[in-house]
């Protein structure tokens, strides 16, 4: 696969791009990246906090897609806490969310990973550049 091609459909999807002729693999891919943004720079709580529902139903979709079913999992944890507003509870919680993600995506790199062996084997599912 040619890694160029892969961080042009990266870059686009960062960028925001989820209209158009764009295939399931763009959108999932740019709702995952979003929300991930929101949690390394705020934190799994603060992230689920400032998504409107499709946003999160979108974020949690996108990293289905990529079978990333445990940050989805805790994801909706995180938001049913959330919806709670119990504040101690929540700020007892909020080490524990954010080590757990960190655990599983360590860094933007191991995302690049997954995206690039997605692409590797189901290229169709992204659109053309």
């Amino acid at each position: 696969m040619d890694e160029h091609l892969a961080v042009v459909i990266w870059n686009r999807a960062a960028g925001g791009a989820t209209a158009g002729s764009l295939k399931d693999g763009d959108r999932s891919l740019a709702a995952l990246l979003q929300a991930h943004g929101l949690i390394m720079n705020g934190g799994v709580l603060n992230a689920v906090e400032v998504m409107q529902q499709e946003e999160f139903r979108s974020a949690v979709a996108g990293y289905d897609y990529f079978e990333l079913h445990g940050v989805s999992h805790l994801l909706r944890q995180a938001r049913a806490l959330v919806q709670r507003g119990e504040e101690e509870e929540i700020e007892s919680h909020e080490a524990m969310f954010d080590a757990d993600y960190r655990a599983i995506i360590p860094d933007d790199s191991a995302l690049f990973r997954l995206f690039e062996e997605r692409l590797r084997a189901r290229p169709s599912d992204f659109a053309s550049v």
